[in-house]
């Protein structure tokens, strides 16, 4: 049975306090990687090093096509991931008049990588710069330069030149990206960041602005395959749903936006093992999952071994700190106190510097001089617990497990030079004597903060094959995709990428269904039983995981058709998946037997079934 999609599960993004907590949950820590059942699973065979540049039989992330589906929908868009880019491209297919899309996303949550986002959105000529400066010029500089001329140009000009809308359209929406600043590989002040947390503040933007247009999402569900007809056209996805369920959505356009393989080891290892020293700091949803459904139909792969590091991840809550530690004033020592670095070179040459320190840790050092100069951003480090803070040199180096003497020798000698104004020990150029009354520290580990490998795209979007041509009806967009980026990537680039193609790839995508195959009707979804329960809104309530729970059940004609949560305590990012599994679940089947709890979430959907049952009593 065919079925359009209604508003089936709607979730908000989750908080930067879940982010922190590293996915924290009632009962520990939340597995969020989807699990596929090994008799589902088609593992393929090394297909080695192709034309495409695509390593692997598929990482375990192919479904069976063999097997058949439980449940078969229909849209006109599938968008295949529901980070930046998949909520920015849903956004901008409904502005073009297709309504019948859906977002699937692998996870519990939406947000994806913007969410522990802090270093900036590149955005070139935006009305918070000044005039006088050609920004889409730098910016594409700043891009080929990060890239080693090894991008695609065409790529990084069409960035560039839609950067400054994709800013406005997102600040439109309720982001906050009004300081212009520096960043990586930037001359000019090209790189725009809010005052509160960047990622958090465009993924709550268009969290809510999906949320308000009435979205379908389908969370804990992972796109396995894009589905194929006999003449080489793209006609749905397959996916996975709670780890266990076969669905199929059948429609005339899929737009790839699962980003890229950064939480991917084996993947990371097969292409460029030389970045196994290095943490991990992507989403754990970015398996690389998007690569191997398109490799498997066609797809060119290009870029794999190149890939964007940082020397700033903080370790409890991955958020990476951007330049404002060292170029403030700070300096980096290692666990013996010791400085081993020019702080200011940052990047690939720091972050490898730093992977063979003890413990691949160091700290940043500061004072509240330092701290002044950057304090907005300083503030919501120190708000998010990264900081620690003495009133001297000895006791801060008390708090963090470093010789007190040592640290005191390196900060006395640091000074020297900066009063000179010559580094002697490595070179240095600017600096500022850490003179204050207090001193801070922040922990540092270097990671993989993302991958320029992805599928080969034109200017539009669309995916193409190693010939160059396109596949009939696959867009992507954001970090799926490769020949943006090339060898890393500049400050700011990754969060615009995903805006600039997410857009035009829903533009491209949209114009296609229009264009050719036209639109299916979008139609309320209706139970799939008959229920048998009085007419009228019912009432109940029950304890969840944090407290009372309340929903309002509304029956018509013997069935449930609405179940609205009208008062909760839960934890937002939880609560959301959790709510909109459950509902979803009770309408569907018209019964609360047999319902799956949402992982991660197992106290609210107890919570929310015992509410809904008191109703229904």
């Amino acid at each position: 049975m065919k079925k359009t999609f209604r508003v089936l599960l709607l979730a908000s993004i989750v908080t930067v306090a879940f982010m922190i907590a590293a996915c924290a949950t009632d009962a520990g820590v939340a597995d969020v990687h989807v699990t596929i059942p090994v008799d589902w699973v088609d593992t393929g065979t090394a297909i080695g090093q192709g034309s495409s540049g695509f390593v692997g039989g598929g990482f375990g992330l192919l479904g069976n096509l063999n097997v058949p589906a439980t449940e078969v929908f229909q849209a006109d868009i599938v968008i295949v991931g529901g980070g930046a880019a998949g909520m920015t491209a849903a956004l901008e297919v409904l502005a073009r008049g297709v309504g019948n899309i859906v977002i699937l996303e692998k996870t519990g949550f939406l947000g994806g990588n913007a969410m522990t986002a802090w270093g900036g959105m590149a955005g070139a000529g935006t009305r918070y710069q000044p005039a006088n400066v050609n920004h889409v010029e730098e910016m594409i500089s700043a891009g080929l330069a990060a890239g080693q001329n090894l991008n695609n140009a065409a790529l990084v000009r069409i960035l560039a030149e839609n950067s400054a809308a994709a800013v406005h359209w997102v600040n439109d929406l309720g982001a906050n990206l009004v300081i212009a600043g520096a960043a990586r590989m930037h001359s000019t002040p090209d790189t725009i960041a809010g005052t509160a947390n960047l990622g958090g503040s465009i993924g709550r933007a268009l969290s809510n602005a999906v949320r308000e247009a009435g979205v379908p999402i389908m969370l804990n569900t992972q796109g396995t395959n894009i589905l194929m007809d006999a003449g080489g056209r793209v006609m749905g996805v397959r996916a996975l749903r709670n780890s266990s369920e076969v669905i199929d959505i059948k429609s005339s356009a899929v737009i790839l936006a699962t980003g890229g393989f950064g939480a991917n080891r084996a993947m990371i290892n097969a292409h460029s093992p030389r970045f196994s020293v290095l943490g991990l700091r992507s989403h754990p949803g970015t398996l690389g999952g998007g690569l191997v459904m398109a490799h498997d139909i066609g797809a060119d792969i290009l870029d794999m071994n190149f890939m964007t590091v940082t020397d700033t991840m903080d370790p409890a809550t991955l958020i990476t700190h951007g330049p404002a530690p060292r170029t403030s004033g700070g300096i980096l020592v290692n666990m013996q106190g010791q400085r081993f670095s020019n702080e200011l070179i940052g990047g690939e040459a720091l972050a490898f510097g730093l992977a063979v320190q003890t413990n691949s840790r160091a700290y940043f050092i500061f004072d509240e001089n330092a701290r002044a100069r950057a304090a907005g951003i300083f503030n919501n480090f120190y708000a998010a617990g990264m900081i620690r803070t003495a009133n001297s040199v000895a006791a801060l180096a008390g708090q963090i497990g470093i010789p007190s003497s040592a640290l005191e020798a390196t900060v006395a000698r640091y000074n020297a030079f900066a009063v000179a104004g010559l580094d002697e020990d490595f070179g240095r150029a600017t600096m500022f004597p850490l003179s204050g009354t207090r001193f801070y520290a922040m922990p540092t580990v270097p990671a993989v903060a993302g991958t320029s490998g992805g599928v080969r795209i034109n200017t539009h979007a669309e995916v193409l094959r190693p010939n160059g041509t396109a596949i009939q009806g696959l867009f992507a967009g954001g970090e799926v995709t490769g020949g943006v980026m090339g060898y890393s990537r500049a400050g700011g680039h990754s969060l615009a990428d995903a805006v600039v193609f997410g857009r035009i790839a829903a533009a491209t995508a949209a114009n296609f269904v229009l264009g050719g195959p036209g639109l299916t009707q979008r139609t309320e979804a209706v139970p799939q039983v008959q229920g048998n329960f009085s007419a009228g809104i019912h009432r109940g309530t029950a304890r969840a995981h944090n407290g009372p729970l309340s929903v309002a059940v509304t029956v018509l004609g013997g069935n449930i058709v609405d179940i609205e949560v009208t008062e909760h305590r839960e934890t937002s990012g939880f609560f959301e998946g959790a709510r909109d599994s459950v509902v979803t679940q009770v309408i569907r089947n018209q019964s609360t037997i047999n319902v799956d709890r949402v992982a991660g979430a197992t106290m609210t959907s107890f919570g929310l079934v015992a509410a809904i049952n008191d109703a229904l009593r």
